[in-house]
């Protein structure tokens, strides 16, 4: 990334918590992404068919996601080896390593979205990172457009700099308190760049497609990961790992769980 754009994005992080990078997945690799991410999708419904519940991860009927991403495809284990993901990573965190490498998609629908789907929130707990690194930070990438019809996310610039006032569950009471709310906009292939301590909410797709998203979340050497993504590469990945793909999906602490929920048929973890 050439260091005027990347001064630019830096800036953007730490004073508002959110940058765009544009077009940073194009032709036949986005294709590749949306075959399987459509794969993957559909293990996961089948899974919620069968009554399962999916260790981590909130889904409903509007919302649903796959973790672990990059067992479903070469092309989804090429977006840790990303350059704008580690010049920003790098720049913003120091040492960092991948959190998890997720799907998420917000379904079509014409009725009115659940109140727990819509909430105001903060995925994780504020830091002041005017004076400290962000613990983590969201890498989206768009699969389709982000638009204000399919529910681009919600969110308010700054936030990740200051206390919630009370009552958010009504998003009429934070757009009267926050009239700088914006939604996150975007055209397929974009990387969106979130601190995800800032608040924001998922927008209700009025669309007739999904809004897909995949989120390579990385945190802090600190900071654990969600799982332990060097066991779950297993043997099939691990020796196709490039040095950096290695790095950020090796932990080595103990008690992190060694599989999820909907992994391809047949795949052995380590």
């Amino acid at each position: 990334m050439d260091p005027i754009d990347l001064s630019r994005h830096l800036f953007a992080l730490r004073s508002s918590g959110y940058t765009r990078v544009e077009a940073c997945v194009a032709g036949d690799w986005l294709n590749e992404l949306n075959a399987l991410s459509g794969r993957a999708l559909a293990a996961v419904r089948a899974a919620l068919a069968r009554g399962e519940k999916l260790h981590g991860t909130y889904a409903s009927e509007e919302s649903l996601a796959c973790r672990c991403l990059y067992v479903w495809g070469e092309a989804a284990m090429r977006l840790i080896d990303l350059p704008a993901v580690h010049a920003i990573a790098g720049a913003m965190m120091g040492s960092y390593r991948l959190w998890d490498l997720s799907l998420l998609a917000s379904m079509p629908t014409q009725a009115k979205h659940s109140e727990e789907a819509l909430a105001w929130h903060r995925d994780k707990a504020p830091v002041d990172t005017r004076s400290a690194p962000p613990p983590y930070l969201w890498f989206f990438v768009c699969l389709d457009a982000t638009t204000a019809e399919n529910g681009a996310t919600w969110f308010v610039p700054g936030s990740h700099h200051c206390e919630l006032p009370p009552d958010l569950r009504d998003p009429g009471a934070v757009q009267r308190a926050f009239p700088t709310a914006t939604q996150l906009l975007g055209n397929a292939g974009d990387l969106l760049v979130i601190d995800p301590t800032a608040l924001h909410s998922v927008g209700a797709n009025r669309a007739d497609h999904p809004r897909r998203l995949v989120n390579i979340a990385v945190s802090t050497e600190a900071t654990p990961p969600l799982l332990d993504h060097w066991a779950i590469a297993g043997p099939d990945l691990q020796p196709r790992a490039t040095p950096t793909q290695q790095r950020m999906l090796r932990c080595g602490l103990p008690g992190l769980e060694r599989t999820w929920t909907v992994l391809p048929p047949g795949w052995v973890t380590a």
